[in-house]
């Protein structure tokens, strides 16, 4: 997800202040919604990674695995309105 945002954050960051040639076809919040939609699936995958980390140096924690539930959630209802947007 990084090299997506690193790929695709210019142009979304650019359509945030209303650049119609950015690359970006959305509209600003639209673009609002798609950093939340890669911000949050990048922090899942840092969250997991941790929950993952921690599983290996000792007993699995609750409190990463829920967090990372949580933040997995959070991506899913992004994801689900950034797509309601688009129609």
């Amino acid at each position: 997800m990084s090299g997506v945002l690193w790929m695709l954050g210019k142009g979304i960051v650019a359509a945030l202040g209303g650049d119609a040639g950015s690359g970006f076809r959305g509209s600003p919040g639209q673009a609002k919604l798609a950093l939340a939609a890669f911000g949050s699936m990048l922090a899942f995958g840092a969250a997991l990674v941790v929950s993952g980390i921690l599983m290996i140096a000792r007993r699995s924690s609750r409190v990463a695995t829920g967090l990372a539930i949580l933040i997995f959630a959070i991506a899913i209802v992004t994801t689900a309105l950034l797509l309601a947007s688009a129609y």
